[in-house]
């Protein structure tokens, strides 16, 4: 059953009966290992857990394998899941569970990600506690689902997750304007109430940032009357600071930048898991773009086709708001070029 609700031992005891499922679950071979591209750091990772949600990760185990026998493999590691779970005392709830499968049709020597229609054909169950097994819905490629805490696709669009921040402001800017609450109230709300809700889980961001700016900017063009501004001012004066005579109003790409960079900052070059995948991350980057040292130092302008990665968020960011955070990143990278002279 577990403990009660609100219960102070809750957070610890979840997190030692995660900790044994996952461990289990890898020993069944199910974890991915990621290898750096020139520090030869290798990553291990099987599923991410918040909460109560889980995403189990899973890759073709032969570049050979047809669809239906990658599902076929999908299947077992699912029931291990299961198997574990339950004897955990918990069980995979249908109406909570989904799933993506990302295959690639080459056209012409390009990777086309396959839709959803020519995959209907694909099933993927999970068992249940009477016995019986039921089928959990296929998504599509670029459909945002709400899994851990955060609206997100395989596409990496991040509009799914955009559309939420930007549903919840609205939510708050109606209520505002109904409220007999006096602009000052209002302001101390937009601190305590708005900015969490709209700005939760900021580094998982990966909108294109003029898509972020325009709806977040459309909350405050909403808001600006309950806080006893004219909405019609410039955008700029939105969020320059008050310094300069502006709102100080929070610049919405800013926030998602520093967000990230803190990760980065706090991670990268640590002696755990999470450090060894923020290494992939960016050694990755650095060899899609065939770039090295400090990417964030040449001009953004100049690159094309850069993917829609951590790093390559972090430096499209970076060029828009024109921002080098170079002492962050030179820290990080002198750490990684010490660590492979000297063989680590």
């Amino acid at each position: 059953m577990g403990v009660g609700q609100g219960c102070t031992a809750a957070p610890p005891g979840f997190n030692a009966v995660s900790t044994l499922l996952i461990n289990a679950y890898k020993k069944m071979g199910h974890d991915l290992e990621f290898r750096a591209g020139w520090s030869d750091v290798v990553a291990s990772l099987a599923a991410i857990l918040y909460v109560d949600d889980t995403d189990l990760l899973y890759r073709i185990a032969q570049l050979d394998m047809t669809d239906e026998e990658f599902v076929a493999q999908l299947q077992v590691a699912v029931n291990d899941w299961f198997y574990l779970v339950q004897a955990s005392g918990g069980h995979i709830k249908r109406a909570k569970s989904f799933w993506y499968i990302t295959l690639f049709d080459f056209v012409n020597g390009v990777a086309t990600p396959r839709r959803l229609p020519s995959m209907s054909s694909l099933r993927l169950t999970i068992p249940q506690p009477g016995g019986t097994d039921v089928t959990i819905p296929l998504q599509d490629f670029d459909h945002s689902s709400k899994s851990l805490g955060v609206y997100s696709s395989p596409s990496n669009s991040g509009v799914g997750q955009v559309d939420a921040i930007k549903e919840k402001g609205l939510t708050w800017a109606a209520k505002a304007s109904s409220s007999p609450l006096r602009p000052r109230e209002v302001w101390h709300s937009l601190t305590l109430q708005l900015y969490p809700s709209m700005f939760f889980g900021s580094n998982c961001i990966s909108a294109d940032p003029k898509y972020l700016d325009d709806a977040i900017h459309s909350v405050y063009y909403q808001s600006l009357s309950s806080l006893g501004v004219n909405r019609h001012i410039t955008r700029a004066f939105r969020t320059l600071p008050a310094r300069y005579q502006g709102l100080g109003l929070r610049e919405p790409n800013l926030q998602v930048l520093s967000a990230k960079i803190c990760v980065l900052h706090r991670q990268f070059g640590e002696d755990t898991n999470v450090g060894a995948l923020s290494r992939v991350v960016f050694e990755t980057f650095q060899m899609d773009c065939g770039l090295s040292g400090n990417f964030l130092e040449l001009d953004y302008e100049k690159m094309v086709s850069l993917p829609n990665t951590l790093g390559g968020l972090i430096y499209g960011v970076c060029s828009r708001c024109m921002v080098l955070p170079s002492n962050c990143f030179r820290s990080a990278i002198i750490h990684s070029h010490a660590n492979m002279m000297s063989g680590s």
